[in-house]
């Protein structure tokens, strides 16, 4: 029997993610019983860790899944890249990665980070808005409504889910930052 050794190589990497973002679910917090205390029915400051880490676990097991049978389905040697992509459905991804953009990457990935040290300072809220506004424009969205309606859409949906059913304690931001989060959830009634 033939294998694919780069699709083994990448089925072996997908079991490994599904492996790994199962024994970090375990893992979320030091005292799982203190956080449980904090449940309101079925959530707790635990359950969208979970689920999300549950999610990684089984898009990485599907993953693994189609690279195994890439990686030993008979395949004739001499089909080029674009043959197999077609082979497999993978259209649209048979091209090499020699055109894309790097300038868009950076500025998203600089983006995240930035984003990720500003929330402790401006707060959740205020740095969920001003990233998603950024992101939208680093990825090509110029259109005002198109804009501002995501950004306050989203960052509302993000805020709820997090806040209100997932109960996790985001960071209000210092000083009029802070004052400005708390009000905001009073008026949407987060608390």
């Amino acid at each position: 029997m033939t294998y694919h050794r780069e699709h083994l190589i990448h089925a072996i990497f997908a079991l490994l993610v599904a492996l790994a973002a199962l024994v970090f679910s375990h893992s979320v917090v030091d005292d799982p019983q203190m956080v449980q205390s904090m449940a309101r029915g079925l959530a707790s400051p635990l359950t969208w860790p979970k689920l999300m880490l549950a999610g990684v676990s089984l898009c990485a097991l599907g993953w693994a899944i189609e690279e195994g049978w890439k990686a030993y389905n008979v395949l004739p040697p001499e089909l080029s890249k674009e043959e197999e992509a077609l082979e497999f459905g993978d259209v649209g991804f048979e091209k090499d990665g020699d055109d894309i953009p790097l300038l868009p990457i950076i500025l998203g990935l600089s983006l995240a980070m930035a984003y990720a040290f500003v929330i402790p300072w401006a707060g959740f809220t205020a740095a969920t808005v001003v990233f998603l506004l950024l992101w939208l424009v680093v990825g090509g969205i110029r259109k005002p409504l198109q804009l501002f309606s995501v950004t306050l859409i989203g960052t509302v949906v993000l805020l709820y889910v997090f806040v209100k059913l997932a109960l996790m304690p985001l960071d209000r931001g210092q000083g009029a930052f802070g004052e400005f989060t708390i009000a905001l959830f009073r008026l949407l009634g987060i608390y």
